[in-house]
């Protein structure tokens, strides 16, 4: 699975320097290499009843909210912090399903030497890639989902539905790394919803 250094290299420094474009692009470059890692744990999330698309999902949402804290400058360090997130998402989804709803912190005022801040394993409960407890919720995600735009929202009801890229991109007749980047978009619009519409309750 191979990735452009030029390409991951130049998107790193421009969104570095702010661009949000250069962010978006940098995450969908990378979303096939997140979802070989999450893909890895099939056998092992299987036999827990836990989603490799959900893991995916959670490290797509943390990695973009949280680029800022992000301090290498090359695709080596890039996919080391992924790499990181990744794992820090498969504990956190393995103790949820175990009934404890947060990441245990040694230390939630230091930064790990993973450059990620604790304080953002928050309960996953409210994370996006938390689909099977938002479906417990469904009146919330009902009211979620009217209010997002209607092709965001068709492309995150196909990603939960288990629609591939490939048969994704055939329905909309389009290249599969614009469905990456479509799901990413219906992603944080969603989030960006249920956190508005939480903030109101």
């Amino acid at each position: 699975m191979h990735l452009d250094t030029q390409l991951i290299d130049d998107l790193i420094r421009q969104a570095k320097a702010g661009s949000e474009v250069a962010l978006d692009q940098l995450i969908t470059s990378s979303l096939p290499r997140i979802e070989y890692w999450s893909n890895a744990q099939a056998r092992y999330f299987h036999r827990l009843r836990l989603s490799c698309r959900d893991l995916t999902q959670e490290v797509v949402y943390i990695a973009q909210r949280y680029f800022h804290q992000f301090r290498g400058e090359n695709t080596a360090s890039w996919l080391a912090w992924l790499k990181r997130i990744h794992f820090r998402m498969i504990q956190a989804m393995v103790k949820d399903k175990k009934s404890i709803s947060t990441l245990p912190i040694d230390d939630a005022s230091t930064i790990d030497n993973s450059g990620i801040d604790p304080n953002i394993w928050v309960s996953r409960e409210t994370t996006p890639g938390s689909m099977a407890a938002l479906r417990e919720q469904s009146d919330r995600v009902k009211s979620v989902m009217k209010l997002m735009d209607k092709q965001l929202e068709q492309a995150l009801i196909h990603w939960l539905d288990g629609v591939s890229l490939e048969q994704h991109a055939t329905l909309l007749n389009t290249k599969v790394h614009n469905i990456r980047y479509l799901r990413i978009k219906a992603l944080q619009e969603f989030h960006a919803l249920w956190k508005t519409l939480k903030l109101k309750d």
